[in-house]
């Protein structure tokens, strides 16, 4: 009889715990599952066209970018590195430059 109440203590307890975890435990908990990283605008340039975006327009895409759910990725194949890295069709990509880490990242949206 003692063993049933202590294991619905400790249950109840642990069942407490879990369900309220503080916000950055559960931050940490769901950006280990993130689909890309999220970037800032102090670590961030954008481009377009070989511009430079104003802060404003620069802080929309970041937000937009950080907001999204996915990115749609699409396998190269060998010999076809050359027209996915620099396409001479379609429209001109935007250009971010930030870093990830110690690694400097650059990709084209």
């Amino acid at each position: 009889m003692v063993w049933v109440v202590i294991s619905l203590v400790v249950f109840s307890l642990l069942k407490l715990l879990v369900t309220s975890l503080p916000s950055g435990v559960v931050e940490r908990l769901f950006s280990r599952y993130a689909v890309h990283a999220k970037v800032t605008s102090e670590q961030t340039n954008i481009t377009f066209q070989g511009r430079s975006l104003d802060k404003q327009r620069a802080a929309e895409v970041i937000q937009h970018f950080n907001d999204a759910i996915f990115i749609e990725r699409y396998y190269i194949y060998p010999g076809d590195e050359e027209r996915f890295l620099h396409p001479n069709e379609g429209p001109t990509p935007l250009t971010m430059q930030t870093k990830h880490g110690k690694h400097d990242v650059t990709l084209y949206l």
